[in-house]
């Protein structure tokens, strides 16, 4: 069976040469129809549109392409083209979309493009001894569903057969379909290729891997000539490869030119994860999506029947239960008091935290006209009570900041930025626990979240009040949903010694307009497990942070020296110093940089 496939492989990439008068006679013509998005009617505008050919010999390349004499018939344009690779090469591109419509390109050249009636002056044959050679090589680089394609040129079994990969002769287009249709048949089940390495500029000669491969789940291009995004059009286009879990890119121009131009490959990952949605592993580096800001107007909730009864509270383990449930009453104890720098020791150095402000679409435009300077409603209650720009500057909430280098800067990375620049610039807050119906806990140990340690994942659900300064409180409600992956305190941490059993790896906080909590009020009948609740209906004190007595005599003569250059209260010149280190010169210049964002009470008075 193999074998027929082999000659069937063989009879599709044989061509001959035709002369130049029939190329013209065959592949004079290029129409072009429109796939029209249902109930629109903008087909006619597109095709008159003077750009689309412009368009199309843009994104031929690196093909040139030359239109001409265009034609007009209803939906339908069509072109002259100058021979059989122009038209080859826009026949490649169906499917491609232009102006939010999907072009359906086909060609009047018929067999030729297909191999059986021309090939571009190109008198190469593919004979039973270049088969032989392409068979022999898969067999070389395949390894337990992994084919090794790599550096194909320099190949000795390639070399001997004078057999030229992918990419490498600019006459052939087919050599692609010849390797990946014999390697389907062989090793149908292969779900890792690497072609790393074989100087590839276009992927176009590689286009037929998702056919022979659609399945295909890791895909290594690393070490090419990869310069546009376009090119992985080529390969991933139009719902190509839709199962492909990890894409290896770097070492191309594509990606070093975003460095280069950016000083980091933010915009790089999100141009490629938008381009390649199914991909969750980027260049060995995990690809994180978010999406926030659900219009819950556009969820029928009232006539979706749940499979399982609403609950309250989930603990996986008693232990769990009670370990989360002293570090929330300590940790918003802290937050909610004048101590809320202390949060620093309570994240670990490499600790992430973001924020994302929730909110309805209209309440968003008039928040940002009173951003932008525009005067407030003084009969807009709410926006008087509930004031967010605090947050909206901190807020990473996808569906509203678009720009990678905006998201990539609201991204808090290590205590002293989490508290720094985020936590101490928050509204001061009361989150009242006395009631545990107005908050719902889920806490769970798990492992696979890091690396090398059991974590506890816990998601709360609350509301707060917030109260800025002023004549007269002015107090705002408002929703909140947090998520914190917690990790036991090393013995070692100022955090252990204070008390805290568990540090912050990542804290997620989303802000929302105040909705009540009947979405997590269980059904009737359902065990609740308690929840948060502190006695007398009194917010929680914060734990009372002791001076570090176990600190040496040279931490203490570097914290005195922070100090009297500073100006620090000594217990802040101790963190500083921890944040840092213990480097005294690099806690000075981290102190004079964050100087404007710290609160009065961190230094001492007079």
């Amino acid at each position: 069976m193999a074998e027929e496939a082999v000659e069937e492989v063989a009879q599709e990439t044989t061509s001959t040469t035709i002369g130049k008068e029939m190329v013209r006679a065959s592949a004079v013509m290029v129409p072009l129809s429109m796939v029209q998005n249902s109930g629109q009617n903008g087909a006619q505008d597109v095709i008159n549109d003077p750009g689309l050919s412009a368009f199309l010999c843009r994104r031929a390349q690196p093909t040139l392409v030359n239109l001409t004499n265009p034609m007009f018939r209803n939906d339908t344009v069509s072109y002259h083209v100058g021979d059989l690779d122009q038209a080859k090469a826009l026949r490649d591109l169906s499917g491609i979309r232009f102006n939010t419509h999907k072009l359906v390109i086909t060609t009047s050249a018929g067999a030729a493009l297909d191999g059986q009636g021309g090939d571009r002056q190109d008198k190469t044959q593919y004979n039973n001894a270049a088969i032989e050679t392409v068979r022999a090589y898969l067999h070389s680089c395949h390894n337990d569903g992994f084919l090794k394609m790599e550096r194909m040129a320099a190949d000795p079994i390639l070399l001997q057969g004078r057999v030229a990969p992918p990419g490498q002769n600019p006459g052939r287009h087919d050599t692609g379909a010849l390797f990946f249709k014999t390697a389907a048949q062989y090793f149908p089940d292969a779900s890792t290729i690497s072609l790393a390495h074989n100087g590839l500029s276009s992927l176009q000669s590689i286009s037929s891997l998702s056919q022979y491969f659609p399945n295909l789940r890791n895909l290594s291009l690393k070490g090419n000539n990869i310069s546009s995004y376009e090119e992985l059009w080529h390969i991933c286009g139009d719902g190509k490869l839709p199962f492909l879990k990890e894409l290896i890119l770097d070492d191309n121009p594509v990606r070093d030119k975003e460095i280069l131009a950016h000083g980091n490959d933010a915009d790089y990952r999100s141009k490629v994860t938008e381009l390649i949605k199914s991909i969750t592993l980027l260049d060995k580096v995990n690809v994180f999506r978010m999406s926030f800001g659900v219009n819950l107007d556009n969820i029928p909730l009232g006539k979706v029947a749940l499979p399982v009864p609403i609950r309250g509270n989930y603990f996986g383990e008693p232990d769990t239960h009670a370990t989360v449930l002293e570090f929330l009453t300590s940790y918003f104890g802290l937050f909610d008091s004048d101590e809320r720098v202390n949060l620093g020791y309570v994240y670990k150095p490499d600790a992430v935290f973001s924020c994302t402000v929730a909110l309805p679409e209209e309440s968003l435009n008039r928040l940002q006209q009173q951003l932008n300077g525009g005067q407030r409603n003084q009969n807009d209650t709410a926006l008087q009570r509930s004031v967010w720009s605090e947050y909206l500057a901190r807020s990473r909430n996808f569906e509203t900041v678009k720009e990678p280098s905006s998201r990539e800067t609201r991204l808090f990375m290590g205590n002293e930025a989490i508290v720094l620049q985020a936590l101490l610039n928050f509204p001061k807050t009361v989150h009242d626990l006395s009631d545990d119906s107005k908050i719902c806990v889920d806490a769970w140990q798990t492992r696979g979240l890091l690396p090398t340690e059991t974590c506890i994942f816990a998601s709360v659900h609350g509301e707060f009040e917030e109260y800025r300064p002023g004549p007269v409180p002015n107090p705002a409600r408002k929703s909140f949903d947090r998520t914190f992956i917690l990790t036991p305190a090393p013995a070692d941490s100022f955090a252990a010694q204070n008390g805290w059993k568990c540090v912050i790896v990542s804290d997620q906080l989303m802000v929302r307009e105040y909705n009540g909590y009947q979405a997590w009020k269980p059904e009737p009948g359902v065990n609740v497990v308690p929840g948060v609740r502190v006695a007398n209906n009194q917010a929680p004190s914060p734990i009372a942070l002791n001076h570090p007595d176990g600190l040496s005599m040279e931490q203490h003569a570097a914290a005195d020296e922070l100090m009297r250059v500073s100006g620090l209260v000594y217990q802040y010149a101790v963190q500083a110093l921890m944040t840092n280190g213990w480097d005294l010169n690099r806690a000075i210049a981290a102190v004079q940089a964050s100087r404007d964002t710290l609160p009065p009470h961190v230094w001492h008075l007079g």
